[in-house]
């Protein structure tokens, strides 16, 4: 992936009902908010047994199952919490957040319409707002991503994680600048936000200006030296300027990183391509379609796939 989209993982405390609820309550929170997520699964399983259909319990179950990678059993925990609370939006925010982080995009579109549809709090809407506005910006429903994401900072016109998806947008809709508009609004509140930093380099090197681009994704990896999207991002730059060379090198240094990053797949592919290594290139170009590169980008590497790998 080429950019930094925010999302939104909500996270509800459970009230109290009576001193044995209270306990679990606190002794599941704690350890949550500890990130010993399998001890709090414990907990919040020993409190279903009390209360078997408590929303926020399901919730929490399904909440620790996801933060564990039990991926499977946190979308039936979130399945069963919306079978037994058909009008509670969260838990449909946060199925919907699930399917999308395993790309089932259209599956993860229809709950977070739901979870739009019946949010009982501008909080929760906010969330589910930004939550659809990037499955719409995966599937390159711009548009779409751009009317959720500005309803969203209707709720909350300082939230930084809106500004960043919305400056994303606008350059997939070619108002680069509008996109630098609210990339550098977010450096006005947070001057070190690493998001914002690598989305400006990002648009530069849409622009066709290289060594501004690679300024700020130096910065980027100043900031953070395990940034993946930084070295992908920058290795692209070096190989537009024909240092393929470096650009191997940071390409290499961001998949150790981040092994799914369908876009540094095509960026080396067109490494081995310019070096005249067409087979490499082929074996990245088919890593690129496993990670959804057309979904997510476009045809290009469809394109490449046909020209060199037939």
């Amino acid at each position: 992936m080429r950019i930094a989209i925010c999302l939104l993982f909500l996270v509800f405390t459970i009230s109290v009902f009576g001193q044995t609820r209270e306990e679990i309550s606190k002794s599941a929170g704690d350890l949550y908010d500890k990130e010993e997520y399998s001890a709090a699964l414990g907990d919040y399983t020993k409190g279903l047994t009390l209360y078997p259909d408590d929303r926020e319990f399901l919730l929490m179950k399904g909440n620790c199952l996801d933060r564990m990678k039990e991926l499977s059993d946190a979308y039936e925990a979130f399945s069963y919490l919306i079978q037994k609370h058909p009008a509670y939006s969260i838990g449909y925010n946060q199925r919907g957040l699930l399917l999308l982080r395993v790309q089932e995009f259209e599956l993860a579109l229809k709950d977070l319409n739901q979870a739009v549809a019946l949010a009982e709090s501008d909080s929760v809407r906010l969330s589910a707002l930004l939550n659809r506005g990037a499955v719409k910006f995966q599937t390159r429903d711009f548009e779409g991503t751009k009317n959720d994401l500005s309803e969203a900072l209707k709720i909350d016109s300082l939230n930084l994680g809106v500004m960043n998806n919305l400056a994303i947008v606008s350059k997939e809709l070619g108002n680069a600048e509008k996109a630098f508009y609210y990339l550098y609004k977010i450096l006005e509140v947070e001057p070190e936000n690493v998001g914002a930093i690598s989305n400006i380099g990002f648009t530069y090197q849409e622009l066709g200006r290289c060594d501004t681009a690679i300024h700020f994704f130096n910065k980027v990896i100043e900031l953070n030296e395990d940034e993946g999207l930084g070295y992908s991002n920058r290795g692209y730059c070096y190989y537009k300027l024909g240092k393929l060379d470096l650009a191997l090198k940071d390409v290499n240094r961001s998949l150790e990183l981040y092994s799914s990053n369908a876009f540094a797949y095509r960026t080396r592919a067109l490494i081995y391509i310019a070096q005249g290594k067409n087979k490499d290139a082929c074996g990245d170009i088919d890593m690129a379609l496993f990670y959804k590169f057309t979904t997510m980008y476009g045809d290009e590497v469809e394109e490449l796939k046909k020209k060199y790998c037939q």
